[in-house]
């Protein structure tokens, strides 16, 4: 899982309307990729053979606080 998130500035956040004290945009990805190669066989054991991969998630989105 990755998280990146980014807090506005002061300036930005007043620009906005003055309604908002902060303002935090953010991605979140998850399941991109799994490398297992302890076992040797070069697969991973949480999700067996013949079994469906966890999806791929990305999101977006901003938290405000009023």
């Amino acid at each position: 899982e990755l998280y990146l998130g980014y807090d506005l500035s002061e300036k930005s956040v007043k620009s906005l309307g003055g309604k908002f004290k902060v303002v935090n945009l953010f991605t979140q990805l998850r399941n991109l990729g799994t490398i297992w190669t302890g076992n040797g066989l070069g697969f991973d054991p949480e999700n067996p053979l013949g079994s469906l991969k966890p999806i791929k998630v990305y999101t977006i989105g901003a938290k405000v606080n009023l």
